[in-house]
């Protein structure tokens, strides 16, 4: 997310721009209980167990399958891995959204990475001071 809020701080996308991409992306996202079930991990009987325990409960969806036993910290985290791979970036909802189009996207990435790259140089240099030699 630093890259989208380098474009923010340089005028390429509007706040309004990120905030409509930030929405695209979480429109986008699978609830992570359809994942569950089209990977048969649960039940749909299951499925409204949980639903019905987290009603007034502020734990997420798959600590409230874990507590009753319906799935594992691995299925959970598998099913987590999935959703993250199908929900689009950040940058790809920019796009998407026309804040700008992909070329722009990827000169700008590059550059963003060139930066990120030289400072992290010259903090080392920095912080490691002047060498001395050993006498």
């Amino acid at each position: 997310m630093l890259f989208e809020i380098s474009l923010v701080r340089k005028g390429i996308v509007t706040a309004d721009d990120f905030v409509r991409a930030l929405e695209m992306q979480i429109e986008r996202r699978q609830p992570i209980g359809r994942i569950c079930l089209e990977q048969k991990r649960l039940t749909m009987n299951q499925l409204f167990l949980v639903l019905a325990e987290g009603t007034g409960q502020k734990l997420p969806f798959g600590e409230i399958a874990i507590q009753l036993g319906f799935l594992t910290r691995e299925d959970l985290a598998e099913m987590l891995l999935l959703q993250s791979e199908r929900t689009p970036t950040l940058s790809e909802c920019l796009v998407q959204a026309g804040a700008l189009d992909a070329e722009e996207l990827e000169r700008e990435r590059r550059l963003f990475r060139l930066l990120t790259v030289e400072e992290s140089s010259h903090t080392m240099i920095r912080s490691e001071g002047p060498r001395v030699a050993a006498t």
